[in-house]
C-alpha cells in the first residue's frame, strides 16, 4: 500500500515538472524561432559597438508546414549581450546563436584592436560556438551581411555555406575561428591571418549589372571572400591581395588548386593550376641575435591555358625555371613585408622554439622582439602533372 502511494506521488511530481517545462518553452514561442546565422561587428555611434544579426526565422504549423525567411537587425551596445538584449526587445522571439557560422568584423573595429575586447567575454549564456569563422570586411560588417541577403531564391544559410565550400575546394584564403584567433593574439609563436571579405559595387540598382573583378555576376550574392589580412597581436597591420594570399597559402601548405597566370619575356601568357603536394619542410638555425629559416615547398603544376603567338602549347623547362624563380622571389618579398610590419604571419616562432631545449632559454630569447632580425629564404620544387594544354583549353 505504501509502495503504491509513493508511485502516485512520483507521478504527480513528474506531471508538475512537465507542466512547468511546457510553460517555460511556451514563453519563448514554440512555433517560431529566430536563429542567428552571422554576427557583424562595427564601431557604434552612441555605444562602443554596432552589432548586426543576420537571422533566419522558422515557423512551423500543422497546416502550413515549415518555412524560412531572413532579415537583418542591428543594435548598439558595449558588448554583444547588451546589443542582443536591445534587439530582442523589438522581436516576437528569442535569439538563438547555436547556428552561427561567421562573425564579420568591420575594418574600423580591427584597426583599433577592438576584436580582442569584443570577444573577451563568456560565451556560455549565448551558446555561440567559438568554432565560428571570422571574416574581416573591407567595408562595414553590416554591408557584408546585407550582401548575403541579396538573392531572392537562396537562403542566407546556403550562401554562407558556399563561402566555406569555396575555401575547402580551392584553399584561396586562410580561414580562422574565434578560438584560433584568440589563441594567436596571445601566442608567442605566430600571429593571426584572417580572410578578407568584400562587397560588389553595382553601377545601378539592377542586380544583373553587378560585377566581380570586372566580370558580370550571375550568382545570387554580392558578398565574397578573397585575400587575407594580417595582424600583430590584436592589431590589424595590413591586407594581402588575392595573389599574395595564394602565395601565403602555398607557404602554409594549404593550397588545393589555385590558378595563377604568368607572362613570358616575349609577351606570351600561360596559366598554371598550382597545388601543395605535401606540407612544406622548414629548417631553422640561430645565433645570439636572430633566427634563419629555410622553406622547401614541393608543388604540383598543371598547364591549363597558353595564349602564345607561336605554335607552342606545352610547358617548357624555360617556363618552369621562370615560375620557380618568380615564386621563390615573391614568397621572400611577402615574408619580409609581413615581418617588417611586425607580423609573424608565417608562424616562424613555431620553428624557432624547436631550437631551444629549455623553456626559460626560449622566454629569455624573447623571439617577438627579435622578429625584425629573422631571415628566411624559399626553395620551390615543381612537379609537372600536365605539361600540355588539352583541346578544350586551346
Amino acid at each position: 500500500m505504501l509502495s503504491n502511494m509513493k508511485k502516485c506521488c512520483l507521478y504527480i511530481v513528474i506531471l508538475l515538472m512537465l507542466t512547468t517545462l511546457t510553460s517555460c518553452l511556451g514563453a519563448v514561442s514554440l512555433d517560431k524561432y529566430g536563429y542567428v546565422l552571422s554576427v557583424g561587428v562595427d564601431t557604434g555611434k552612441a555605444y562602443k559597438y554596432s552589432v548586426t544579426f543576420l537571422l533566419e526565422t522558422e515557423s512551423e504549423s500543422p497546416d502550413e508546414g515549415s518555412s524560412a525567411a531572413s532579415n537583418i537587425i542591428s543594435a548598439e551596445g558595449d558588448n554583444i549581450y547588451e546589443a542582443a538584449y536591445i534587439a530582442e526587445s523589438c522581436l516576437p522571439f528569442r535569439l538563438n546563436f547555436s547556428r552561427v557560422e561567421y562573425c564579420i568584423i568591420g575594418k574600423d573595429v580591427a584597426a583599433t584592436g577592438g576584436i580582442d575586447e569584443f570577444f573577451s567575454i563568456s560565451w556560455a549564456d549565448l551558446r555561440l560556438r567559438t568554432s565560428a569563422n571570422l571574416i574581416l570586411s573591407t567595408s562595414t560588417a553590416k554591408e557584408f551581411l546585407d550582401g548575403l541577403t541579396y538573392s531572392d531564391n537562396t537562403t542566407p544559410a546556403k550562401l554562407e555555406s558556399s563561402l566555406i565550400d569555396f575555401y575547402e575546394r580551392d584553399g584561396l584564403t586562410a580561414m580562422i575561428s574565434i578560438s584560433d584567433y584568440l589563441t594567436a593574439v596571445h601566442s608567442p609563436y605566430y600571429d593571426a591571418v584572417m580572410p578578407t571579405g568584400s562587397v560588389d559595387v553595382s553601377a545601378d540598382s539592377e542586380k544583373q549589372t553587378d560585377t566581380t573583378d570586372g566580370k558580370v555576376r550571375t550568382g545570387g550574392m554580392t558578398s565574397y571572400t578573397l585575400g587575407s589580412c594580417i595582424f600583430s597581436g590584436s592589431m590589424l597591420k595590413g591586407v594581402l591581395s588575392a595573389r599574395e594570399s595564394r602565395l601565403f597559402m602555398l607557404a602554409e601548405g594549404d593550397m588545393k588548386g589555385a590558378v595563377i597566370q604568368f607572362t613570358l619575356d616575349g609577351g606570351d601568357t600561360f596559366s598554371l593550376r598550382l597545388s601543395n603536394i605535401k606540407k612544406p619542410s622548414v629548417s631553422a638555425s640561430f645565433n645570439e641575435k636572430s633566427i634563419s629559416l629555410h622553406y622547401y615547398i614541393p608543388l604540383s603544376a598543371e598547364l591549363i591555358q597558353f595564349s602564345a603567338q607561336s605554335e607552342k602549347s606545352y610547358f617548357t623547362e624555360e617556363m618552369k625555371a621562370q615560375v620557380k624563380s618568380y615564386l621563390e622571389n615573391a614568397l621572400s618579398r611577402l615574408f619580409y613585408d609581413c615581418r617588417d610590419l611586425g607580423c609573424d604571419s608565417f608562424g616562424t616562432g613555431r620553428e624557432a622554439v624547436k631550437l631551444f631545449t629549455r623553456t626559460s632559454d626560449w622566454e629569455n630569447f624573447n623571439y617577438k622582439s627579435r622578429l625584425l632580425y629573422t631571415e628566411c629564404d624559399f626553395s620551390v620544387d615543381i612537379k609537372i602533372v600536365s605539361d600540355y594544354v588539352a583541346a578544350e583549353y586551346e
